[in-house]
């Protein structure tokens, strides 16, 4: 397990930026043939405000990798633009595709050396059958399944009698969408749809819907595959 702390520093430039986050509820499930990411798709003004029914907070890090995000918006962008540099950096330079866990690594020192302070982050990767949170203080944590953002106690509560290990992510993909549904029964800052995400040896895809649970899940269109600029340019 890969467990690292940092503290944050008094008076940072981000102390106000929840006033203009996500809110949000992510979840992540590693299963025995790939990962699957999911999040709300509400955007408020700390929580008293909505300002956006269709957000887009689960991101491709390339074709192996995505991230989930929580909080300010602004840093959430900034870091997905800096994950997308490293590892294109990192292929250039090895010639191979960037390790799920060193990407992890490096979301985590990103945010622990302080310029980003207000996002919570899920991380997962086809390389491995984990997902990897980073905390607001840089913390990395592996597990097999993970929920972060102001619903991330509900969906728990949802993921820990469902979720099973070594399940394909075809079955993992209701349980994702039924947590985000029961975060979004009582956490204000959740809601208004979801974006699911599945990595596997095949690719990237994504499912996106305006309602929540499995019942949305299945009345929505077929897989395609995640929408990227040439530059992989946060949406």
């Amino acid at each position: 397990m890969i467990e690292q702390s940092g503290e944050s520093p008094a008076g940072t430039a981000h102390e106000s930026a929840d006033e203009f986050s996500t809110g949000t509820t992510i979840v992540a499930l590693a299963g025995d043939d790939g990962v699957v990411l999911g999040a709300d798709a509400r955007v408020s003004l700390g929580g008293r405000f909505v300002t956006n029914r269709s957000a887009r907070k689960v991101e491709p890090i390339g074709e192996r990798a995505a991230v989930a995000f929580s909080g300010g918006v602004s840093d959430a962008q900034s870091v997905v633009g800096q994950l997308r540099t490293e590892r294109r950096l990192y292929e250039l330079d090895h010639g191979r595709p960037m390790p799920t866990d060193a990407l992890a690594t490096v979301a985590g020192r990103l945010i622990r050396d302080g310029q980003f302070r207000s996002i919570g982050l899920l991380l997962g990767g086809v390389d491995e059958s984990a997902v990897y949170w980073i905390d607001g203080g840089g913390g990395v944590m592996r597990d097999t399944y993970a929920a972060s953002g102001s619903g991330m106690q509900l969906a728990y509560g949802a993921l820990e009698g469902a979720y099973e290990p070594d399940r394909p992510v075809a079955d993992l993909r209701p349980l994702a969408a039924d947590a985000l549904a029961a975060a979004a029964e009582r956490d204000v800052a959740s809601g208004d749809g979801m974006t699911i995400t599945t990595i596997t040896d095949e690719g990237l895809s994504e499912r996106r819907t305006n309602t929540l649970g499995r019942e949305a899940l299945a009345g929505a269109e077929g897989e395609r595959p995640t929408p990227k600029t040439a530059d992989e340019e946060v949406a």
